[in-house]
């Protein structure tokens, strides 16, 4: 069947996205009126979002069954008011194609799988109030756990059936002839950059990564502000700059990933056009004439967005330096050469879909430098320009000797006598302080102040909280998630052989 969004539920619908991006901008709040300011202000804020949301989703998917998620999803059609968007075989104009949506299974199942081992975690805990609605310091439990995953599942299925973005707009002819649902995204636009395109006709999802990025550049630069001199009682003046999230290592956790964004969103702003002309015109369905004038007179690359997002990931790239966070640090370093490794031995640097081979040997100098760097500040880490340098200094001398290391190895024996007592489903969520006290190691007196609610070692903390079950359950939802992002970037065999056929087969029937 053939559904319609009015102008009112259009209306809804993009309220609904303002709704979702909205929780990003959530780590910018910090309010002295509380007794944590960094935590309960962001949690409050979040869920309160959330909650909206969820109303407006649920009235658009009671009334439109393709807003539920994918396991709920019917094969029938949606149109906003105004565009046209046709659908052949039963597939949904717009959808990534199935391996994609088998990821987003995998992903799903993963996110569900976590919750209920959680669930069942602090039913059989300790403490299941606790459990449940967390502590303010914390602001976790499975009351915050659950809107997450609520904010998931809208995320999830707005960017299913987010028409935005121009990219995802395919002649019917030619997706007729590969099988395909008539406007389905091409593979290699599938990310929906195009360069110098309006950023209104950008998809949904490429917008939140500019918006995540942009939030997280304010609170780098509050961050470096706060380097150098006070800005108020919350934000007074540090060597180790935390900004608006109150901790440094936390603001370190925090910018490792929109760093990765940032690069991502530079790196695409440089993607090349095919210059094929048979290439060009699977992808436009236009005559070949029309296909090279399109060729020629779109731009191959958007070279001020390359320079505004290397910007953007350098501010937040030096705020992270002034966090001193060395494990946020070091993971950094480990996830930019495991990137650069990975795309190797993908098709974006074999002429793939993705356009980068250009590129290849500029990836390979920027490895080389900064493994030139990195050891080169550990070779030289005793010279008084190291010495003097209180966060080069922290990043090159980390030891087990130091009173933080031996704390945490001392707290984390502790947490694995407790993972013990308790090996299946653990002491329940956010029960870490009353599952490790009995255990809790005299050897703790005399070092410096820590916090014991929780081990600041991920292993131990899903431990003795949720037991084996519960840390399985975790690093499968990265699993899942990691799995799909190659499913869906790697071409299939018979996907890619039948459109060199189809190709060829163009090229023979053209006169």
């Amino acid at each position: 069947m053939n559904t319609f969004l009015s102008k009112t539920d259009n209306r809804i619908f993009r309220l609904l996205k303002i709704l979702l991006a909205a929780c990003l901008a959530t780590p910018l709040l910090a309010w002295s009126g509380v007794l944590f300011p960094y935590t309960a202000p962001k949690a409050f804020a979040f869920r309160v979002l959330v909650e909206i949301a969820a109303v407006f989703y649920l009235y658009l998917a009671l009334k439109y069954p393709n807003f539920r998620p994918s396991f709920f999803s019917c094969h029938c059609e949606t149109r906003i008011a105004g565009r046209s968007n046709p659908v052949d075989g039963g597939n949904i104009s717009g959808l990534p194609r199935r391996p994609a949506l088998t990821g987003l299974l995998a992903t799903t199942a993963a996110v569900l799988i976590f919750l209920a081992i959680n669930f069942l975690a602090a039913l059989f805990g300790i403490d299941f109030y606790t459990s449940f609605w967390g502590n303010l310091e914390r602001m976790g439990g499975i009351w915050g756990l659950l809107h997450f995953v609520v904010w998931f599942f809208m995320l999830t299925s707005v960017f299913k059936m987010d028409f935005s973005s121009p990219l995802c707009k395919r002649p019917a002819s030619l997706s007729l002839q590969r099988g395909e649902g008539a406007g389905a995204c091409p593979p290699s636009l599938r990310s929906g950059v195009s360069g110098r395109a309006d950023f209104k006709n950008q998809s949904f999802c490429y917008k939140l990564m500019v918006f995540s990025v942009a939030v997280s550049v304010s609170i780098s630069l509050l961050a470096i502000g706060q380097h150098f001199f006070s800005l108020g009682d919350l934000l007074p003046q540090v060597n180790r700059v935390y900004s608006t999230l109150g901790n440094a290592g936390v603001l370190g956790s925090y910018l490792i990933f929109n760093i990765f964004l940032a690069g991502y969103l530079a790196i695409t702003s440089l993607r090349a056009q095919r210059s094929n002309l048979v290439e060009s015109e699977l992808n436009t369905g236009l005559p070949r004439r029309a296909a090279s004038f399109e060729r020629s007179s779109a731009p191959r690359n958007d070279k001020t967005a390359f320079i505004v997002y290397c910007l953007l990931l350098t501010v937040n790239c030096f705020a992270l330096l002034l966090s001193g966070t060395r494990g946020a640090m070091l993971g950094l370093l480990a996830g930019v050469i495991i990137f650069c490794a990975f795309l190797f031995f993908t098709p974006l640097f074999k002429g793939g879909e993705g356009g980068f081979k250009e590129f290849k040997k500029w990836f390979l100098t920027f490895l080389v430098l900064v493994f030139i760097l990195f050891f080169s500040l550990f070779l030289f880490r005793d010279s008084s320009f190291v010495q003097n340098n209180s966060v080069l200094s922290r990043l090159t001398h980390i030891s087990l000797s130091n009173a933080t290391a031996q704390s945490r190895l001392i707290l984390w024996q502790d947490a694995w006598r407790a993972w013990q007592a308790r090996p299946l489903l653990g002491f329940g969520p956010a029960n870490f302080e009353a599952a490790v006290g009995p255990f809790l190691s005299p050897r703790l007196i005399g070092f410096e102040a820590y916090a014991f609610d929780r081990a600041h070692n991920f292993i131990f903390d899903y431990g003795a909280t949720t037991g084996w079950l519960g840390l399985i359950s975790y690093l499968a939802l990265f699993g899942a998630a990691g799995w799909a992002l190659i499913k869906n970037l790697l071409p299939e065999p018979f996907d890619s052989a039948q459109g060199k056929l189809e190709s060829k087969a163009d090229i023979a029937a053209d006169p």
